[in-house]
């Protein structure tokens, strides 16, 4: 049976506009990882899925942030995604960026501590 992921966004600049946007995402499944990443120079692989192109929901979040010592690649790619914030990918326009979709999150710690990162992905179950 299908499932719905309901998100909502709300940004405010101080003193002045506020933007508040919601919307639903149908998807076949759903996955909830809760991984932590250790302080070090070593990397740390994540599967999201199990075959690439079907994520239409991509949510990532972390009890820490940094500007350049916390990232991730997606899959063998080379670019660098820093996880200074919390990240949120809906639809497939923005999933192209990824190819498609993510197979695997590859994470980088080399903060002073461990990383508990949190990932919410939905996607279609069938091909």
């Amino acid at each position: 049976m299908p499932s719905t992921i309901n998100w909502t966004l709300n940004a405010q600049v101080v003193g002045g506009p506020k933007v508040i946007t919601s919307d639903s995402t149908p998807v076949e499944a759903y996955d909830f990882i809760n991984v932590t990443i250790p302080s070090s120079p070593d990397t740390v692989e994540v599967e999201v899925q199990p075959s690439a192109g079907r994520v239409t929901f991509l949510m990532i979040t972390s009890d820490i942030y940094h500007e350049s010592d916390l990232s991730y690649t997606v899959d063998a790619e080379t670019t660098v995604i820093r996880m200074d914030s919390p990240q949120l990918f809906v639809g497939a326009g923005i999933m192209a960026l990824f190819g498609g979709g993510p197979g695997s999150l590859i994470f980088t710690n080399t903060t002073n501590e461990p990383a508990n990162i949190r990932i919410l992905v939905g996607r279609d179950a069938t091909p």
